[in-house]
Order: C-alpha cells, then sequence, then structure tokens
C-alpha cells in the first residue's frame, strides 16, 4: 500500500531497490553461510579449529576494514561500477575453494570473498539514497537493512539445504553463481557518481583500514589466547593508536574520507552505535546458535538453519514500518524499544545450557 501523498515508485526505482537488496542479502548470508558447514569442512580438509575460525572471519575482516575506502570509491569513481567490480570479485573468489580446498587456500579465498562485499555492500546502500527522493529514502534504507539482516538467515537456510543434498563445496559454487547472476544484472542500473566529491584521501582509507583490521584481529584472537596474550595486547595496541592517528588526521585533511564531526551530532552518533551493537549481537548469535543447535542438541544442519528462520519474519516485516512509526513518534522510542528487545533476550538465551530443550 503506498502512503497518502506519496508517488508509487516507478519501474525502475522498484529494480533499484530489489537488486540493491538482493545484493545485500548475498554479502550478509555468506558471512553465516559456512556456519552449518564448519564440521563437514574440518572433517573433509583436515582444518583446524584456529583455521575454521579464520575460513569464517577472514571474510569478516576484510569486509569491516575496506567497507569504508569501498565507498567512499563508489561515491568518487562511480556505484555502479564498483558494485559490478565487487560482485566479479565476490563470485571468482567464491568459486575458488572449488578447485583449492585446503584450509589456507579456503581463507584466503573468504579473505579475497569479503574484498569484494566491501566493494558491494556500500555501493547498494548508496545507489538506493542517490536514486530515492527524500521522502521515499527512509522507507527504501529501512528495507535494505532488515533484509541485510535476514540474509544471514538465508544464508545459514540455504546453507542447510545444499549441505543436506550435497557437500560443503556446494555453497560456494551457488554463492558463485549468485554473485555471477547479480554482477550481470547490475549493468541494467544506471551509473551514480556524486559529483561534489573531490580527490580519495588515501592515508585516512589507509589508516581506517588498519585500525578495523587490527582491533578486529584481537577480538577473533580473545577466545583461544585471552586478553593478555601478546598478539592480543599488540594489536590492541595498534588499533587503538591507529585509529587515533586516522581521527587527527580526518580532522585536519582538506577533504577527509568520513566527516569525523557527524560523530558529535547525537542522532548519527548513536545511530552507528546501535547498528554496530545490533550487528554485533546478531551475528554472534547465529553462530554460538547454530553450534549449539549442531554439536550440542545434535540437530543436523538444515534442521539448524529452520530453527532460525522464524527470526526472519519480524525483522523484514518492523524493518519496513519502523521508519513510518519514527515519522510518527520519534526515534528514541523505536530505538530504545530494539534495544530492550535484544537485551532481555540475550539475558533468556544466557539461561541456555546443555539440558534447554
Amino acid at each position: 500500500m503506498v502512503p497518502p501523498g506519496r508517488d508509487r515508485l516507478s519501474a525502475a526505482q522498484r529494480w533499484l531497490l530489489t537488486l540493491s537488496c538482493l545484493a545485500v542479502v548475498l554479502v550478509t548470508s555468506s558471512m553465516a553461510a559456512l556456519y552449518t558447514a564448519l564440521p563437514e569442512i574440518a572433517a573433509d580438509t583436515g582444518a583446524s579449529q584456529a583455521e575454521l575460525t579464520w575460513i569464517v572471519d577472514g571474510y569478516t575482516l576484510a569486509l569491516a576494514c575496506l567497507v569504508l575506502p569501498g565507498g567512499a570509491i563508489g561515491d568518487r569513481y562511480g556505484r555502479r561500477v564498483v558494485l559490478v567490480t565487487g560482485l566479479v570479485i565476490f563470485s571468482f573468489a567464491s568459486a575458488a575453494p572449488l578447485l583449492l580446498d585446503s584450509p589456507t587456500w579456503l581463507i584466503v579465498a573468504r579473505v579475497v570473498t569479503g574484498v569484494g562485499a566491501a566493494l558491494v555492500m556500500p555501493s547498494t546502500l548508496s545507489l538506493l539514497t542517490a536514486g530515492f527522493p527524500e521522502e521515499r529514502r527512509s522507507s527504501a534504507v529501512g528495507l535494505w537493512a532488515g533484509v541485510a539482516g535476514v540474509g544471514a538467515i538465508l544464508g545459514i537456510l540455504g546453507s542447510g539445504v545444499l549441505i543436506e543434498n550435497w557437500s560443503w563445496a556446494s555453497i560456494f559454487a551457488g554463492m558463485a553463481v549468485a554473485g555471477a547472476m547479480l554482477a550481470v544484472a547490475a549493468f541494467t542500473l544506471p551509473e551514480s557518481v556524486d559529483t561534489s566529491r573531490s580527490a580519495m584521501d588515501p592515508l585516512g582509507a589507509v589508516t581506517s583500514a588498519v585500525a578495523i583490521g587490527a582491533i578486529v584481529v584481537a577480538a577473533i584472537e580473545v577466545p583461544v589466547r585471552g586478553w593478555l596474550d601478546p598478539i592480543v595486547i599488540g594489536a590492541t595496541a595498534v588499533g587503538l593508536t591507529v585509529a587515533t592517528a586516522f581521527v587527527a588526521i580526518e580532522r585536519r585533511v582538506a577533504h577527509p574520507l568520513i566527516d569525523i564531526r557527524l560523530f558529535a551530532h547525537r542522532g548519527f552518533g548513536s545511530g552507528t552505535a546501535i547498528v554496530t551493537v545490533q550487528f554485533l549481537v546478531t551475528f554472534g548469535l547465529f553462530m554460538l546458535v547454530v553450534q549449539y543447535f549442531q554439536l550440542i542438541l545434535g540437530y543436523r544442519p538444515l534442521m539448524s538453519a529452520l530453527a532460525l528462520a522464524p527470526m526472519g519474519i519480524p525483522m523484514v516485516v518492523i524493518s519496513v514500518i519502523a521508519p513510518r512509526v519514527a515519522e510518527r513518534v520519534g526515534l528514541r522510542i523505536p530505538a530504545s524499544a530494539g534495544l530492550l528487545a535484544i537485551g532481555v533476550a540475550m539475558l533468556m538465551i544466557a539461561q541456555v545450557d546443555s539440558h534447554t530443550s
């Protein structure tokens, strides 16, 4: 139903929204798609627990490090061309494990796939914000955010179906085919460039990538090594030091990668913090719960995926209506209610043990 006083979406806008949502679903589903396949990968490749961790997190690390520079490149040099490039990289890297299936090559392939994802994800959002009028933009972005969260569930569900019928390699084949199809479809979009943007900020791009990468590495290694391990302490120190340098650089450079002063605005700063917490909790929950289903309760991969599937319904429905609710009651109530729901749910899940049904 179209809200009163608002025009219907044009065919071009519907196609843009559809393609952007499908691309971001591919990116987020790839984060979680291997959760159900880890036991099979370990059995077939002999991967250790540390290698399994990096097969999963190598993708996330590359995405986290490069998503900010990836968005800046798209804004300056063309969002469509960056989207297509990212999808092509994503597709080829996803296909690599079909030929090279040692743990080391799996890690390398996942890192390169994350590079492609870092070009895809911000390009889809930029295309939406540039392609929709201001009065429709919040609804489009809300739907994009909702399907981004659901993408993880779809990835787990899809991988569960594939493993039920084929081997874990079919997951990589599926991602490669999906990436190639979306790359071809993306050629139909009009090019979008922010002509007001100046040249790239290479120093900001490098320092942001190093800072995020070092902090993510520290977070990945903490469960295995502990907080006082030299590698964890060193990575944390490097991350915080380079992050401080990034802030100093962005405050002084004429054309920064991102305007640091935006974080001083309560709306932008709190919104960024809320999204960060939401994604940390969501993807952490997916990984832990899937392992709980399979290793503790003895569920097959498909059953584990089906057990998580109901989460997707409220995520999509509420993401569509949340912008309209916020227009009526303001941002504080929906944001506070969402965080409260997440907190209560986490406290409930914290009570789960090996005897929970």
